[in-house]
């Protein structure tokens, strides 16, 4: 059971992610990497173990994280079967690569400072293991989002071996790097042995309608009325669960006019008379009218 509680939680290519960021959790005042500099250039994946018998793996490396029981790993996001946990903000570097000092002196060697990190937690190679196989799939869904997100390819995914052979001088195109052995962990572990595989998989998702860069659409509709039935409904910016400012919040019993309907990642969002914004549709938080 999880113990840290999320500040935020969306979805992103139909993965569950929770954010908790520890430049917002710090009281260990654990140190922590650096805001980037520059654009984001890709995405590494890493494996690490599963703990066994815990229901949340993401959340409990997330969790020892933020009790300063990670020695200088600092990731991204922690993803297993269950979904993912985001510890850092995506304009932030990040420590997992093997890279010290500033980027200028390894040349192209940038994966701590200008790419997003991902651990995908996994027990073995072995994906008859339902958990191997969901984390797995969860990892390509997530990476197929953050290419689209920053308008990269398949060729700016990269592995841990990728930048450990970078670091120790080899030549290659981007495939063989992040294929041939580095001679330290080869990792991702389970993952790098049929990296063919995987490229596949997370290209599938990025050519599917949900994990392409979203572009609201209103449809044609007659407007109408909503009634709050929960305490309290943010107002959304724009028709966004995790890109978008909440402007305000409307209370239990009020009643809005809805004049455009908007579908992003399957969530219904509702734009108000007002222009202030939208509101989720979801008949867990509002009936019609």
């Amino acid at each position: 059971m999880a113990i840290l509680k999320a500040d935020k939680t969306y979805n992103w290519n139909d993965v569950k992610i929770n954010e908790f960021l520890l430049t917002k959790h710090n009281p260990n005042k654990i140190s922590l990497p650096a805001k980037m500099v520059g654009k984001v250039i890709g995405v590494t994946i890493h494996n690490t173990n599963d703990l066994k018998n815990v229901n949340d793996d993401a959340e409990q490396y997330t969790r020892a994280t933020y009790n300063g029981n990670m020695k200088t790993a600092r990731v991204h996001f922690y993803v297993d079967d269950l979904g993912a946990w985001q510890n850092l903000p995506l304009d932030y570097q990040s420590w997992h690569a093997g890279q010290r000092g500033k980027p200028s002196q390894y040349g192209s060697h940038m994966g701590n400072s200008n790419t997003i990190s991902i651990e995908c937690i996994m027990r073995s190679a072995d994906l008859s293991i339902e958990e191997n196989a969901k984390s797995r799939d969860n990892s390509a869904r997530l990476i197929a989002y953050l290419l689209n997100k920053y308008n990269l390819t398949i060729n700016n995914l990269y592995t841990h071996n990728y930048w450990v052979n970078v670091r120790n001088g080899k030549k290659g195109s981007v495939d063989q790097l992040n294929k041939i052995n580095d001679g330290y962990k080869g990792c991702p572990l389970y993952i790098r042995p049929e990296w063919d595989n995987f490229k596949a998989l997370v290209e599938s998702y990025m050519k599917t309608p949900s994990s392409e860069p979203q572009k609201p659409t209103e449809t044609d509709f007659k407007s109408y009325k909503v009634k709050v039935i929960v305490d309290e409904l943010n107002v959304r910016k724009t028709p966004n669960w995790s890109d978008s400012d909440v402007v305000t919040t409307v209370k239990k019993g009020e009643v809005y006019t809805i004049v455009g309907e908007t579908t992003v990642n399957k969530t219904k969002f509702g734009k108000l008379k007002s222009g202030v914004g939208y509101i989720s549709l979801n008949s867990k938080y509002v009936k019609k009218m």
